[in-house]
């Protein structure tokens, strides 16, 4: 796998499977897995730009496989420059963002590739979001996270990435609980920086019995 398509996929996959909560000023906004079921899904529809050609659209799913008391196997599905790929992600149900990624090693979102996480700034505000046709009460949380990725395994090889997520979520979307996301990632890739914009807003969600 390309580092490119290495880092858009874990960004992806940290934005749907991660919940929104990463630093002290957000403790009390309760983590949506906390209640998460197997079977439950989500399907996204998710575009991103600035992979050195036009914009791309594709479907995503989110799922949870299994659970315990105190973790669940988070599943996602989606096609990333022609080739489809498939992540189980186990996430402990009271985690945050960086307590996955950083906690996590190759069970992380980042698949191993993560390294020195760090939650830069953090905001939350309560919003109502409609989506077809129901208007939801959701938290509209803001967060800027900076980390490095490990190129080919190699011990002191990362590549700088920030990244800037807009989340909306509601406790009454399963899974995660993300209703839209937008992400803007940077990166320096050998001295060439690189930005890539990114989005995924609900389609559809449900349980399977």
């Amino acid at each position: 796998m390309s580092p490119f398509r290495s880092v858009l996929l874990a960004a992806l996959a940290l934005c749907v499977v991660a919940s929104p909560v990463v630093a002290a000023d957000l403790k009390d906004l309760q983590n949506p897995l906390k209640d998460a079921k197997a079977g439950e899904w989500t399907k996204y529809k998710v575009s991103y730009s600035g992979m050195g050609g036009p914009p791309q659209e594709v479907p995503m799913k989110a799922s949870v496989v299994k659970e315990t008391e105190t973790t669940v196997d988070l599943k996602s599905e989606m096609e990333i420059m022609g080739m489809p790929q498939e992540n189980i992600t186990t996430v402990e149900r009271n985690a945050t963002i960086v307590d996955a990624l950083t906690g996590g090693g190759r069970a992380g979102p980042l698949g191993g590739q993560g390294q020195n996480v760090k939650s830069l700034s953090s905001r939350v505000e309560d919003v109502d979001y409609e989506h077809d046709g129901t208007t939801y009460k959701a938290k509209k949380v803001s967060i800027e996270v900076s980390a490095e990725f490990s190129l080919g395994g190699a011990e002191g090889m990362g590549m700088p990435v920030k990244m800037k997520i807009v989340q909306i979520m509601s406790y009454d979307i399963p899974v995660s609980g993300v209703l839209k996301t937008d992400s803007t990632i940077q990166l320096d890739m050998g001295g060439a920086p690189m930005e890539i914009k990114a989005s995924q807003v609900l389609d559809e969600f449900g349980t399977d019995q």
